[in-house]
């Protein structure tokens, strides 16, 4: 028994490996092959793992190499992993050779953007006296993937009124311009999507329908331009109850408010 194994890479402390964080428990990670020029038991092979802090998430099959995860990996927690790997013959005495694997977790865009909003049930009541660049929703947008996969865009992409807009930070749609409940059409829908940075992106989308809301706003105007100078002229036998004069006043709300 006079030759050691050798790994079949010409630097045997270069493995390196990339799998995704949703690998199956079991599947192939890696394999490493080692020839050993000896012929009969002098020239079996056997892999073992050097135990080691990373090596208790990791089997190795004793005879064809093959690497796999004992457990589901989670990325967040860990994404390298460093191992050692022995190659013995059966020869005796027994020579062995070592190997270093790094394995490196790569990231799943598992999840899409969740889009909640201050709007209870994506409803929003506007008041027509709210102030412009008044804050009328606020956004909560999540994503639980971690770094690009994670990280969220937001814009309207689709909008019915030009009432709303988002703020510089896209955390809130502001009022964008003025709105009145007697001349503007009074319910709108304005639709936001949200996207993450993952490969490939994932995208969700929300609607906000939006009701304008009237307010007494308006007092009544009578219809003569200076209604001070209501002058009128009447015989002095006119009969009691009969019509003197009528004055008439206009308001521009609606419903009970313009009675």
């Amino acid at each position: 028994n006079d030759n050691a194994p050798l790994f079949d890479r010409v630097d045997p402390s270069k493995y390196e490996v990339e799998v995704y964080e949703n690998i199956t428990v079991d599947a192939a990670v890696a394999k490493v092959l080692a020839h050993d020029a000896d012929s009969g038991v002098n020239g079996l092979v056997t892999y073992s793992l050097i135990p080691t802090a990373d090596a208790i998430y990791f089997d190795i099959n004793s005879t064809t190499g093959v690497l796999s995860f004992r457990e589901h990996p989670i990325r967040s927690i860990q994404s390298n992993f460093y191992l050692n790997v022995t190659a013995v013959d059966h020869g005796i005495p027994a020579l062995n050779s070592f190997a270093g694997i790094r394995v490196t977790v790569l990231e799943v865009n598992e999840y899409p953007p969740f889009i909640q909003t201050s709007a209870p049930g994506g409803l929003l009541q506007l008041p027509e006296n709210t102030t412009v660049g008044t804050v009328v929703v606020t956004l909560n947008i999540t994503d639980r993937d971690y770094e690009a996969a994670g990280r969220v865009s937001v814009w309207i992409t689709n909008a019915s009124t030009s009432w709303l807009t988002l703020s510089s930070n896209k955390s809130t749609l502001v009022l964008a311009q003025a709105v009145d409940y007697e001349s503007d059409h009074r319910n709108a829908t304005v639709s936001l999507t949200a996207c993450d940075g993952g490969q490939p992106s994932l995208c969700s989308s929300y609607d906000l329908h939006v009701f304008l809301q009237d307010v007494n706003d308006n007092a009544p105007l009578f219809d003569r331009v200076d209604p001070s100078k209501y002058e009128v002229e009447v015989y002095e036998n006119i009969t009691v109850d009969a019509a003197v004069a009528k004055v008439l006043a206009h308001d521009a709300d609606s419903g009970v408010n313009g009675l």
